[in-house]
């Protein structure tokens, strides 16, 4: 299947807990900050919701409490059902009040971001981007180059989680371009893989997201 993307943004959450699972409940309650609990109930929320419509699971509290969302060694999320674990790929990412889920088939290996487009400095630009993304970036107009920027961190953000390494990649060996017009396309060239990432882009009012992905090479 294609990946399935599904985001929410700072719509409201149901009141009682009910949708979540027992495992989720007891995560929560452990949760002091309002911030975190506020995130995990939203990337929750949205989570199961999108993996509810790729299984044609009704989207009932009930229904919802059944799937649990977890998580492995390496922090990355996958969803269960009555326990047992359900044959997709997903990825969660949350930000200033929106949570962003994608859901692909199990042959594939998938990351998603999503970023409130604010301003970089020249100092992130050196710290993360490399020196031909600050070049594509001084090109553009000025009006756009914000927006530019955070893109291309979340592209970045999509492609270590697709990877499964985290931040422990250096971020700067990774080689972003991306369409700023028409199909909104998204590639990734990484080094020591000879094929790049693919993806795309989308915005949603202050938000921007990117999606990457690429055939899984072992689950992880």
């Amino acid at each position: 299947m294609r990946p399935r993307v599904l985001l929410e943004a700072r719509a409201e959450l149901p009141r009682e807990l009910g949708w979540l699972a027992a495992g989720e409940r007891e995560r929560l309650a452990a949760m002091r900050l309002p911030r975190r609990r506020n995130d995990f109930r939203r990337g929750r929320w949205t989570a199961k919701r999108a993996v509810a419509r790729v299984f044609g699971v009704p989207e009932t509290a009930e229904a919802l409490s059944e799937i649990e969302i977890c998580a492995d060694d390496r922090g990355a999320p996958y969803a269960r059902r009555r326990g047992e674990r359900l044959p997709c790929e997903m990825s969660l990412s949350h930000r200033a009040g929106a949570a962003l889920c994608a859901v692909a088939d199990e042959r594939q290996r998938i990351g998603c971001d999503i970023e409130w487009v604010e301003p970089r400095s020249r100092a992130f630009a050196l710290h993360f981007l490399t020196a031909e993304e600050r070049r594509w970036l001084d090109g553009l107009a000025p009006g756009t180059r914000h927006e530019a920027a955070n893109l291309l961190w979340s592209a970045k953000e999509s492609a270590v989680k697709t990877l499964g390494t985290g931040l422990d990649l250096d971020v700067r060996t990774l080689g972003v371009h991306v369409s700023l017009e028409g199909r909104r396309r998204v590639r990734v060239e990484v080094p020591g893989v000879p094929e790049p990432l693919h993806g795309c882009w989308g915005r949603h009012a202050g938000w921007l997201y990117t999606l990457t992905h690429c055939e899984q090479l072992g689950r992880r």
